[in-house]
């Protein structure tokens, strides 16, 4: 038999300014065409181009908590145009172009170890692609081959290290950008020969099929794309005038466009990475063919109630709907206040359960919960520098049909 939890709650306050823009420092070797991924407040910046033209393969490391930074372990093949993808605690770069030819090869880097392998070599050698990460597979899509334009998609299996194909379709295009949301990925922008687009290319992965959604922004190519709870932020570029610094804002439920706040420097190919509400653009060139080491961050006014716990795609370790079939658990949050955060208590049917005031290493607030004395009502507060508690819900439930969870008190609010 199931018990049903009710609501746990907690909420951050709203701290920054909502599309604004500032700056970061400077850092990092200038360089464009390359990609960054996202680990745990730092922002992994790889390959691309430096000033010269010549093809990189050096690692510029940025910390978005003490904005500072530093250089991690050059290695994999020196390449620009390419894609990449993060899974796992490994970022993955596949094909773009090196300084002699375009290329299909896989480097791979360990974040923890800071080391490189490689995968295995598959695929349409191909540069000005875009592709996203879905559970445990790369799917890549467009960019150019020897012969041309592509529509072609290339699936790389992280898990068995092989590849295979999807369906073609869409408008072939290159330097064009890609975001994953629920199966579908949206590619958007790029050029058609000299005609730049703002046209929308869907491709779903669970059926394999192509749809066409709203067109709609400025046309342009060498943008960043950015998405956060179904809200698409495109920044930057280039398009028939030069290099751009414009925001065209794609909102998926609705199926409408919208601008945001122009600002930051103009420039095209440079790197985006978002986290906590704010995206951060680094590096690319100017209209004077220039290579940027400068960064510009973004404020889409959109704050996550929480950080997500270490090694952990949920925000708090108590999942919609889960079942709990053990007699002891131990509930955990993240709260996104940061150092603001001054106490966070847990309540179960109203009682209190304990109260954490020191985070972990990892910035994780715990507590232990026996579930066999209380299991109807969770509810989770924390407390903020000089900021009343503001809420997020969840719901489980206990299943006490497992002899590990026999069930000793029903509170008053239990139910059989």
């Amino acid at each position: 038999m199931l018990f049903v939890l009710g609501t746990l709650m907690i909420n951050i306050p709203n701290i920054r300014a909502a599309d604004s823009w500032d700056t970061g420092t400077a850092g990092g070797t200038a360089r464009n065409h390359h990609k960054a991924a996202m680990y745990d407040k730092k922002i992994y910046n790889w390959g691309g181009l430096n000033e010269d033209g010549d093809a990189l393969n050096t690692m510029d490391i940025y910390d978005t908590a003490t904005d500072s930074w530093s250089a991690g372990t050059a290695g994999g093949t020196a390449r620009q145009a390419y894609v990449c993808g993060y899974y796992d605690g490994k970022i993955y770069y596949w094909a773009g172009s090196d300084d002699s030819d375009r290329i299909n090869t896989l480097d791979i880097y360990d974040i923890a170890t800071d080391s490189w392998t490689t995968g295995a070599t598959g695929g349409t050698a191909r540069d000005s692609a875009a592709g996203v990460v879905y559970e445990g597979k790369i799917y890549a899509w467009g960019g150019t081959d020897d012969e041309g334009l592509l529509d072609t998609v290339d699936i790389y299996d992280i898990n068995t290290d092989s590849w295979s194909t999807g369906t073609s379709g869409g408008t072939k295009r290159n330097g064009h950008s890609a975001v994953l949301y629920g199966d579908n990925i949206y590619f958007w922008g790029g050029a058609f020969g000299v005609l730049l687009l703002n046209t929308l290319d869907i491709y779903n992965i669970t059926t394999g099929s192509w749809t066409v959604g709203m067109a709609g922004g400025t046309a342009r190519t060498n943008q960043s794309a950015d998405i956060l709870d179904g809200i698409i932020y495109y920044w930057a570029g280039a398009d028939d005038s030069g290099d751009i610094n414009t925001v065209d804002i794609y909102n998926i439920s609705s199926n409408l466009w919208s601008t945001g706040t122009a600002g930051g420097t103009s420039r095209d190919s440079q790197s985006s990475a978002l986290y906590n509400g704010l995206i951060y653009y680094w590096g690319g060139w100017d209209n004077e063919a220039t290579s940027l080491s400068s960064l510009d961050i973004y404020d889409t006014g959109v704050r996550p109630a929480y950080l997500d716990l270490p090694n952990d795609s949920r925000p708090i370790n108590i999942d919609q709907g889960q079942t709990i079939t053990t007699s002891d658990y131990t509930i955990m949050v993240k709260p996104s206040g940061g150092n603001g955060v001054t106490s966070v208590n847990f309540f179960v049917d109203n009682q209190l359960l304990c109260t954490d005031t020191t985070a972990d290493q990892d910035g994780v607030y715990s507590c232990t919960w026996d579930t066999t004395r209380y299991h109807s009502d969770i509810r989770v507060v924390s407390y903020f520098n000089s900021n009343d508690p503001i809420s997020i819900e969840r719901s489980a439930a206990v299943d006490y049909s497992s002899p590990a969870v026999n069930i000793t008190e029903l509170p008053e609010t239990g139910m059989r």
